[in-house]
């Protein structure tokens, strides 16, 4: 009962002040509204990348050995990366600085209309992404393949991989080092098969249902770059290592939207009838021409301290 009268009290008072229980509606509704609530920021630990995919034809000079020959390619780094190792498997890196080389602001810029040319390459976006200091993040690298086979070198030993309905990806991991760097390690990953349920792990001791394709981590082939604010990491292929697991990333036989659309209705009606003709993309690799574009991944390392997001 002392709780009701006070709240009545509470009440009677405020309308003989002047104050008010609860904010009264704008004077002017049609005006803007503002916002009462503080802006989110960032957190403090938090590191803005910017990602571009760059795709042109196999010939183009611009992203041959010109743009390697401009950047400083990685050729040495912790043994325990093991940069030969990266190098067997077909990969590429180099190191631009903020003030990137003309090959590769012209790569980034949006091309110009070449007469006769029979291929329209679309501009270079770069997308901006907020990560935690050390937290992965996924980035795509490749396009979708109905069916690759790579080679994995491993020392001296090399192990073959068949993956259908495959695109490869990049777990992507930025760690702050010291003021002005930061140190990005990178994964290749390959997400292959039709999408399935499986179980993830979540919290600790936890896990979770998802659908989703299949996934091989190449951890062994993982590589680190230390980098500083505004600088670039361009990441390719070899193109004279063919069926290397970086040659599958970026010369690769892209499967088209035709291609996937025929492997899911095959796949879909295997699944729906298992005693049926098996699913066979033997025909798929007459579908595209290999080797017709080659492409590039470019990552800087924007902001340690990303603007204000509202």
């Amino acid at each position: 009962m002392h709780s009701v009268s006070s709240l009545w009290l509470l009440v009677i008072t405020c309308s003989l002040t002047g104050c008010h229980v609860f904010d009264d509606a704008p004077d002017d509704a049609s005006g803007p509204e503002k916002s009462k609530l503080p802006p989110i920021t960032a957190a403090p630990n938090a590191i803005e990348l910017e990602i571009g995919h760059i795709r042109r034809p196999i010939d183009d000079p611009l992203i041959g050995e010109r743009l390697w020959n401009d950047i400083n390619q990685v050729v040495a780094g912790d043994e325990e990366m093991s940069w030969q190792r990266i190098r067997d498997n077909g990969f590429r890196v180099g190191i631009a600085a903020a003030q990137p080389p003309d090959s590769l602001v012209t790569l980034l810029q949006p091309p110009a209309s070449r007469s006769g040319a029979s291929w329209t390459p679309s501009p270079t976006k770069l997308q901006s992404v907020v990560v935690r200091d050390g937290t992965p993040t996924e980035v795509t690298a490749s396009p979708y393949f109905t069916r690759c086979k790579v080679a994995v070198a491993e020392g001296a030993e090399t192990t073959y991989r068949e993956f259908e309905l495959a695109q490869g990806k990049y777990q992507i991991t930025a760690r702050k080092t010291q003021d002005g760097w930061v140190e990005l390690e990178i994964v290749p990953v390959m997400y292959h098969s039709h999408a399935t349920p499986r179980f993830t792990a979540a919290a600790a001791g936890s896990y979770t249902l998802q659908h989703g394709q299949k996934r091989k981590i190449f951890h062994p082939n993982r590589f680190q770059v230390r980098m500083m604010v505004g600088e670039w990491v361009v990441i390719g292929g070899n193109r004279d290592q063919p069926g290397t697991l970086g040659h599958q990333f970026y010369f690769g036989t892209e499967a088209d939207d035709q291609q996937l659309q025929e492997y899911r209705r095959r796949t879909q009606q295997k699944a729906a009838d298992p005693s049926g003709e098996s699913v066979s993309l033997a025909a798929d690799e007459d579908l595209a021409t290999e080797g017709d574009f080659q492409r590039l991944l470019v990552v800087r390392i924007a902001n340690m301290k990303p603007a204000v997001m509202h």
